[in-house]
């Protein structure tokens, strides 16, 4: 079979390679997309990578056509969404459903190989069923939506245990989302390979938590673009802030309602002014730049929850007076890693099956940049390269 294979730090070939058999547990799956995510490029452009040849791609979507021993031979034909993260399921954090901080983990596509080939051999519960009315394209970007809704999970969970949960408002929103659910089938698990379908309208208390809260959205690339189409499905109201005209215009494409623009002077207490002005309940950093991520401090209200989704790549310098925020505000801050909890591999990956079936969340075609053929995949890295005249203004995937 033919894998775009990173031999070395800057060198990315489409070439020949064994087609994987799987082994007891595994699927194989024929890969239909695979997005090609931040944290891929590092390990093609800087040599972060745990081992050279490599094949990369955890965002993936594809069809089960063979399977190993002990798999349900009732998954051959069925559509896939990939979940990358292969937890040791044994350690004090898998013990209490927090996967995503597993201490012996390996994960597709950077541990073992991944999907940036036309075949990738995944353990059975690395696969999450597709439902019918969700293509291949939308099923490749589930991984980054279910980063979104991990990140509200940390914080919904923190606003609902503080008993502030969502009043009337509240209500009328998850009885509106309950609408939309009931009747049609959602996959409640994955266990061992023989996914479990029911009947549900259920929406996580968690999601619940955000009706007729105010939200700030910091960052308008995908992730960004999840998190606000997320908080909009859960009654929030959101603007998405972004630096460039383009990716907001992009967003309010793909059904966000309120965007505004951080080019200002003091654009803070603009969108404060505007949308929150005595702050924003919640505040959720997608940018990883490390010049404004501080700015989220500034952002938020008294007692507000501040949740750091984007990754820094360099040093980050918090002036005493942003830092004092967190304590004369008494903020809640926190990070979020990966989109993995109990009942495996998590209620984002079933909330997300959910939003996206209902087209609460969901993928436009300006949202893409390109999709590569798999052969033209060093020329899909290039785009990323650095020094790039060519930098992509959306997501690119191979196929």
């Amino acid at each position: 079979m033919k894998a775009a294979v990173v031999q070395r730090p800057e060198v990315v070939e489409t070439c020949e390679v064994e087609r994987p058999v799987p082994a007891p547990g595994e699927v194989l799956v024929r890969v239909a997309y695979c997005g090609v995510c931040g944290s891929d490029v590092p390990r093609v452009w800087m040599g972060t990578a745990h081992s050279y040849p490599i094949v990369l791609g955890h965002e993936f979507s594809g069809e089960v056509v063979e399977v190993g021993d002990g798999a349900d031979d009732a998954l051959v034909g069925q559509r896939v969404a990939g979940v990358p993260l292969v937890p040791c399921h044994e350690c004090s954090d898998c013990a209490v459903g927090d996967f995503s901080l597993c201490k012996h983990y390996s994960f597709i596509g950077s541990r073992r190989p991944g999907a940036f080939a036309e075949y990738v051999a995944v353990p059975v519960q690395n696969v999450f069923p597709l439902l019918d009315d969700v293509s291949y394209l939308n099923g490749a970007f589930f991984e980054p939506a279910t980063v979104a809704l991990h990140a509200l999970r940390l914080l919904g969970r923190l606003q609902w245990g503080s008993g502030d949960a969502a009043g009337a408002e509240g209500a009328s929103q998850t009885d509106e989302l309950h609408e939309k659910f009931v009747g049609r089938r959602f996959i409640s698990a994955v266990g061992n390979g023989s996914p479990e379908m029911r009947d549900s309208s259920y929406v996580p208390a968690w999601f619940t938590a955000y009706a007729g809260k105010t939200a700030a959205v910091v960052g308008s690339g995908t992730i960004g673009i999840f998190l606000a189409q997320a908080l909009q499905a859960a009654g929030a109201r959101v603007v998405l802030l972004g630096r460039r005209e383009e990716p907001l215009q992009v967003a309010q494409g793909a059904g966000v309602r309120q965007v505004a623009f951080t080019g200002g002077a003091d654009w803070v207490t603009a969108a404060q002014g505007a949308y929150a002005p005595a702050g924003f309940d919640f505040v959720f950093d997608a940018t990883g730049n490390a010049a404004a991520m501080p700015h989220s401090l500034e952002l938020a209200a008294n007692h507000g929850r501040v949740c750091m989704v984007g990754t820094p790549k360099e040093d980050m310098m918090f002036a005493p007076r942003l830092w004092e925020e967190i304590n004369r505000k008494e903020l809640f801050l926190t990070g979020s890693w990966m989109s993995y909890s109990a009942p495996w591999p998590g209620e984002e990956w079933t909330l997300a099956a959910q939003l996206f079936a209902v087209d609460a969340m969901k993928v436009t075609e300006a949202m893409v940049d390109t999709v590569y053929p798999l052969a033209e995949a060093a020329e899909a890295f290039a785009r990323f390269a650095p020094g790039s005249q060519n930098k992509a203004s959306g997501k690119v995937l191979i196929r």
